[in-house]
């Protein structure tokens, strides 16, 4: 996550372009229950995320991005 925001969606949007609108679509859609959204913030508790992309692929405001180092 990019915005570490914890404003409502309507508020976060206001003032940065990358903030979680704290839908929660991407906690359902985690297969590994490595994301959990507290106060209008998503947060990746990466020794569970696999990268898989379902979160990503989820969010409606596009602001979850891959963090894999590609070499």
């Amino acid at each position: 996550m990019l915005c570490s925001s914890g404003d409502n969606g309507k508020a976060t949007k206001l003032v940065c372009k990358n903030g979680c609108i704290g839908c929660k679509i991407c906690e359902k859609k985690c297969p590994n229950e490595a994301i959990m959204v507290n106060n209008f913030h998503a947060s990746i508790d990466y020794s569970k995320c696999t990268n898989c992309g379902a979160c990503m692929a989820a969010c409606p405001a596009k602001v979850i991005h891959s963090c894999e180092v590609k070499s």
